[in-house]
């Protein structure tokens, strides 16, 4: 840090000014007013005068004050501080960046008073079939650019399970129409993915429709058949006693007025089987529970983002595992890559992090039976392959839980 010379000295002054102590004598120990405020004491014509600041502190309305020890408030809470160099730095937080980390990293983007990852483009291809439906009916549906929804979890499934399960919706940016009578001829443009790399599930021919305006409260149900050589169908519900549009931007849908389900299934939803509900890929502005776990040979942090519910699992979504293992750090954020199976109301969860490489022999990591309000229960952390069965387990030393309102 520079530290400007006081200004009251000329600057040819500080050429013609001996050290400290030369000369006859020393007027700098006779005279200890630099001392007190802090600054460098030089001799000029035979008396101490005082210059710039100390090491340890800085120019400040003319006064030498103190550098800023690492505090509670130091990286704006986003970011580990270090003092140990005299001026405190900050190592910052995935997503956050600046001297004190009060920005967001590039990539990310301010949101409900957080730092979130930018939305990427649709993936959905070129070749995705476009809206099919009337101009003139009477209600909206508007879909913001990346509006991307992901299946999150099930209770009654492992880990193991889980991870085959995993599917991600994304709706093409537009506005569109929806119906208040039928059944009518709808398709939605949008796109389907059961893998990361696999071929996007595209709508075949247009869907159907069934819309309903009853005492100011509207229904639409949408059934749309996709292209693949299984029967997949997607299906919308949605109701509300609101008038304006529906809007679908990617956010958790929490609305005591309303409510949006948005189902992917092979056959028909009604028929059970196999099926994927979507929610937000983020919960952003949503309570984050932090679960930090230390064990033999590494830590790792787990970020779950919770909802409300009043009688059924909260639903949220298992964002981020970062941490090191055997010498190893790893910050994990892909979707692909983080799996989690909660009990009931996530009395217990367990949670699997997929590295983006192997770290020695192993591909994931697993941590079961986090229970949130047990200090003395701790969780199993074992290694694992890459379809996450179990390879070596290690010693729990300690977890620790924290829940950060937004």
């Amino acid at each position: 840090m520079s530290r400007p010379a006081a200004p009251w000295i000329p600057a040819v002054l500080w050429l013609l000014a001996p050290a400290c102590g030369g000369g006859g004598g020393d007027p700098c120990a006779e005279d200890t007013r630099c001392l007190s405020e802090h600054r460098r004491c030089l001799v000029v014509d035979g008396h101490a005068v005082c210059g710039d600041c100390l090491s340890g502190f800085h120019e400040e309305a003319q006064a030498c004050v103190a550098d800023q020890a690492c505090g509670p408030n130091t990286c704006s809470g986003h970011g580990q501080c270090d003092d140990s160099g005299g001026s405190p730095s900050c190592a910052c937080d995935a997503g956050y960046a600046g001297e004190t980390c009060a920005t967001c990293a590039p990539g990310y983007h301010a949101e409900a008073g957080a730092c979130v990852p930018d939305a990427p483009a649709s993936p959905c291809p070129p070749e995705t079939p476009g809206y099919v439906g009337e101009a003139a009916w009477p209600r909206e549906l508007v879909v913001t650019a990346g509006a991307t929804y992901c299946w999150p979890f099930w209770e009654g499934l492992s880990l193991e399970t889980s991870l085959p399960m995993k599917a991600q919706l994304h709706l093409v940016a537009g506005s569109y129409r929806l119906p208040t009578s039928g059944p009518v001829p709808l398709r939605l443009p949008a796109c389907a993915l059961l893998s990361p790399a696999g071929p996007a599930l595209l709508p075949a021919d247009a869907g159907e429709a069934q819309g309903a305006l009853v005492q100011g409260n509207y229904q639409l149900q949408y059934a749309q058949p996709l292209q693949a050589a299984l029967p997949w169908q997607l299906e919308l519900w949605h109701s509300t006693n609101q008038p304006g549009p529906l809007v679908l931007d990617g956010g958790h849908i929490d609305d005591s007025e309303s409510y949006t389900w948005m189902n992917l299934c092979q056959h028909d939803c009604a028929q059970g089987g196999e099926q994927r509900q979507f929610d937000s890929c983020t919960f952003a502005g949503y309570p984050r529970t932090l679960h930090r776990v230390e064990f033999q040979g590494g830590r790792i942090e787990l970020e779950l983002r919770l909802g409300w519910s009043m009688a059924s699992t909260e639903p949220g979504i298992f964002f981020r595992a970062a941490g090191e293992l055997d010498g190893v750090a790893f910050d994990q954020l892909d979707y692909w890559k983080l799996v989690y199976r909660p009990e009931h109301h996530h009395f217990s969860r367990d949670f699997a992090v997929l590295f983006d490489a192997p770290i020695g022999g192993a591909c994931a990591l697993r941590v079961t039976g986090v229970v949130p309000w047990e200090g003395n229960h701790l969780p199993v952390v074992e290694t694992a392959d890459c379809q996450l069965a179990p390879l070596a387990q290690r010693t729990v030393a300690s977890l620790e839980t924290e829940v950060i309102q937004p």
